[in-house]
């Protein structure tokens, strides 16, 4: 301890539901076995991500010589994000995965960007692409939504 009125407790709580209201009490003790004030403290859930809303990708049709794409969606929650670009084929282009607490990843108004290139480094070819994006939270809840995206070069 640096300074005696100070101490640091660490304690993880227990695995639970997302609807689970969490109620601890702290009690301190001091050497002479005197107690000081309790304090009650309460812990609600975050939200889980339930939806993914306003998904979109522009400039449509997409010219990569002229910069990136943005990806634009809004999450209900934090929560860990993958973006995954396919052709109209459904072939894997390129995966983005961004974790909890990244940019991309919390609840509100998000922006993502993609430079035109697919997972090895290549400008992809000209013609439609699907866009998902995927959020799951902590409790492993999740949502995803789709949107197309027209390559131009």
């Amino acid at each position: 301890l640096t300074n005696a009125n100070t101490a640091v407790a660490q304690f993880t709580a227990p695995t639970v539901a997302a609807s689970t209201l969490l109620t601890f009490r702290l009690s301190v003790i001091g050497p002479t076995g005197v107690g000081a004030a309790d304090v009650t403290i309460t812990v609600t859930p975050a939200p889980p991500v339930e939806s993914i809303t306003s998904f979109s990708a522009y400039p449509n049709p997409f010219l990569p010589s002229d910069g990136n794409a943005s990806l634009q969606y809004d999450l209900g929650a934090d929560g860990d994000v993958e973006i995954t670009i396919t052709d109209l084929f459904g072939h894997e282009v390129r995966s983005i995965k961004l974790s909890r607490g990244d940019a991309g990843t919390r609840a509100g108004r998000n922006v993502t960007v993609w430079d035109g290139r697919n997972g090895e480094g290549q400008m992809v070819a000209n013609g439609g692409y699907v866009i998902r994006v995927e959020a799951t939270d902590a409790q492993g809840n999740g949502a995803r939504a789709s949107t197309k995206l027209a390559v131009v070069r």
